[in-house]
């Protein structure tokens, strides 16, 4: 890029993402039907960069939820969701494993450990373990906690939602 100071010309949009025209030196004002012959230029070696906006909007944290019986589940989906988060829904184990498989940005899973399936919440937190270690898990079930090294936190049923929320925000901000 050249010496010269860089300034901001109007916003453009590419692929609905705001764009900024720089250019060291001089500014230009740009406007979408201009966007061809700033290309070529930059194919002329001109030092105009083009840069994305800031999100001013923080990204929120992605939970994916896994818990058999429907109506539980979708009481703390729209509790957490309240909260602020962005919650994935699985009826099983099996479907969120397939889910993480895709590459999907998951934070932190929050699986009850008895469900039916191939597998239950403590053969998904052994996988999720194994295969995704940036992920915090959190189990929970109404029997009684699981043996300690199949899990980073655990949470008994029932417990107050408020806790829940509390628990987990907690946890992604140490993330």
């Amino acid at each position: 890029m050249g010496a010269g100071k860089l300034r901001q010309s109007r916003e453009i949009r590419i692929s609905g993402l705001d764009f900024c025209a720089l250019q060291a030196g001089r500014s230009q004002t740009l406007a979408e039907p201009t966007l061809r012959p700033l290309v070529e230029n930059l194919r002329h070696g001109e030092d105009w960069v083009m840069v994305p906006e800031p999100n001013p909007e923080p990204v929120p944290a992605h939970v994916l939820l896994v818990e058999d019986e429907v109506l539980i589940r979708s009481v703390i989906a729209e509790t957490l969701r309240d909260a602020g988060l962005l919650v994935i829904e699985a009826a099983n184990a099996d479907e969120a494993w397939s889910y993480l498989q895709t590459g999907a940005s998951v934070d932190l899973v929050f699986s009850d450990i008895q469900m039916p399936g191939s597998m239950d919440g403590i053969e998904l937190a052994r996988k999720v373990k194994e295969n995704y270690d940036h992920i915090v898990l959190v189990l929970t079930s109404g029997r009684g906690a699981p043996p300690s090294d199949n899990q980073d936190y655990f949470i008994i049923k029932p417990y107050r939602l408020a806790n829940l929320v509390v628990m987990v925000k907690s946890l992604l901000e140490q993330k």
